[in-house]
């Protein structure tokens, strides 16, 4: 864990422990151990209940404020697992009986569609082999070899 903790989770005795289990015992990197001290200091910045107490609707509460910012949805899967790790490590190690965090159903990322080139991008890649000039030591059917094998891949 590194030398500079959040003042917000060092008043946390559970937080702080559940770093110091990620970073000694699971040897989770910095930049995770900065993503999950950040998700856990901003949840418990938009609510004060203490851990063992939080429901599922203060997850859900929590999920509409971030939302609602405009935050990505990548950004909103990130505190959770941030949190539904919390919540394992504490069932795990602390004797918490349930996981509100389970009980909260994240949004799905969105799925991006492929870049494709038009028809005109398409037909200008299969031309530039026969437009290249070529090294007179260059056999007169390589133009067409390298076609063919664009044609092959497009």
């Amino acid at each position: 864990m590194t030398q500079t903790t959040d003042a917000t989770t060092s008043r946390d005795p559970l937080a702080e422990e559940f770093l110091r289990y990620l970073a000694n015992e699971r040897n989770a990197s910095p930049r995770t151990l900065k993503a999950y001290r950040q998700a856990l200091t901003a949840f418990r910045a938009e609510n004060q209940t203490p851990w063992k107490r939080c429901r599922g609707d203060d997850f859900r509460d929590y999920l509409f404020v971030i939302a609602k910012r405009g935050q990505a949805r990548s950004y909103v899967r990130l505190q959770f697992s941030a949190l539904r790790t919390f919540y394992q490590f504490l069932a795990a190690r602390k004797g918490l009986r349930g996981n509100p965090v389970r009980e909260v159903q994240l949004p799905k990322i969105e799925k991006k569609l492929p870049l494709v080139l038009t028809r005109q991008q398409v037909e200008e890649l299969l031309a530039a082999p026969t437009r290249e000039k070529k090294s007179r030591s260059a056999p007169l059917w390589m133009p067409l070899r390298d076609v063919s094998i664009m044609e092959l891949f497009l």
